[in-house]
């Protein structure tokens, strides 16, 4: 508690979140609102809250980027951290795929919006609908149809939590899901290939990537075979679903070891940032500790999202551990205590804001436009 306000924490890969903020559990009374056509329900809630907007159903980056407005409600298979312009933009979201420990979640709480996430087939379902008003329950897992008047929103007192289960997805589930985020390949042998990252790279990282996978693949006694095409680097997914099968036979001290040299890897990796000198010596010794950095970012997903979150779900619903307990403790136990790029790139472009009020020159213009608006333009202009 810090004056009188929840604070959580939740990290997944880079991101990382302190979020002093009280947990919205606003929902829509079903009651009242059993006339309305109900478009989806289901899912988890990665943020809570409810929010009314327009709907832009997106495949791509580059097409959210050509149509998403201040106060729609994005909808998208999954988001990285190039995403975070958008979500910052974005009144809602809602995925196809994630978690509560996931990116989406975790930008979308720490800025208090609601958020939908592991919502299946969301983004055919929606796809019906884009460009029109949508009301998002984020808090009730559900999306209705127009908008929804404000009396008929409050707090419930009997809100039960969708608990999460042990990772138990088999290849085939995995493989359907990862399709989903256009990183996924077919050979004409018919092996399966996924693309980390999914678009073309410097060779330098391409080396480095080789290289951390190769000593993830050492560290947990399974190889796993890569291959560059057309500047991709890609990944075996067979042989990088055993990865997460190995995960899933760890205990508790084995997956908080590996956390200890996460943490460990990270911190060696900025303290040689912060001291490097331009000898042949020093940057050898900071590409090496950069590899390792970057082993332990390709674990993140197996490791945070599937394997730790689902022990902690199971535990979660063993106890039965109701509202609005749930909603408090469930992000905080997501891991580390930070902030998000996404908020830290906001604040940086709100103050640049505050400058332009400031001067005589530019005040009249500024009031003239929105603050979201005009959040957004620097975003697009990206000054420096």
């Amino acid at each position: 508690m810090n004056g009188g306000q929840y604070a959580h924490s939740a990290a997944l890969g880079p991101e990382t979140v302190w979020a002093p903020k009280k947990t919205c559990l606003e929902a829509v009374n079903l009651e009242r609102a059993r006339s309305v056509q109900q478009l989806l329900s289901g899912g988890f809630t990665g943020s809570s809250g409810v929010v009314t907007g327009t709907v832009r159903v997106a495949s791509s980056i580059e097409e959210a980027e050509r149509r998403l407005q201040p106060g729609d409600i994005l909808v998208v298979a999954n988001t990285t951290n190039l995403w975070e312009r958008l979500l910052g933009l974005a009144a809602g979201v809602i995925t196809d795929i994630g978690g509560v420990g996931s990116h989406t979640a975790i930008v979308m709480r720490e800025q208090g919006k609601p958020a939908l996430v592991g919502a299946p087939s969301a983004t055919v379902v929606l796809r019906e609908y884009d460009n029109q008003t949508v009301t998002l329950d984020a808090t009730q897992r559900m999306v209705f149809l127009g908008e929804v008047p404000p009396d008929w929103i409050s707090t419930p007192g009997n809100l039960q939590p969708t608990y999460g289960t042990l990772d138990q997805e088999t290849e085939e589930e995995s493989w359907s899901e990862a399709t989903l985020t256009g990183q996924t390949y077919l050979g004409a042998d018919g092996r399966r290939w996924i693309g980390k990252p999914r678009h073309p790279v410097s060779r330098f990282m391409q080396e480095i990537y080789r290289s951390c996978h190769k000593w993830m693949g050492e560290r947990l006694s399974i190889p796993v075979t890569a291959e560059i095409q057309d500047g991709i680097h890609r990944m075996d997914f067979h042989e990088l679903f055993r990865w997460r099968l190995k995960v899933r036979t760890m205990t508790l001290e084995d997956l908080e070891q590996l956390h200890r040299e996460r943490l460990s890897a990270v911190k060696a990796y900025l303290d040689a940032s912060d001291s490097i000198e331009l000898t042949p010596d020093a940057l050898l010794r900071w590409i090496e500790l950069f590899i390792r950095m970057n082993a332990f970012m390709a674990l993140a997903y197996i490791i945070y999202y599937k394997a730790t979150e689902g022990l902690l779900e199971h535990e979660m619903a063993g106890k039965r551990t109701p509202e609005p307990y749930y909603s408090q403790v469930r992000p905080s136990m997501c891991a580390l205590i930070g902030e998000t790029e996404a908020t830290h790139e906001l604040r940086g472009y709100k103050a640049l804001l505050d400058e332009a009020r400031d001067d005589d020159a530019l005040r009249q213009e500024v009031q003239r436009v929105d603050e979201v608006d005009i959040v957004y333009r620097l975003r697009r202009a990206k000054p420096e």
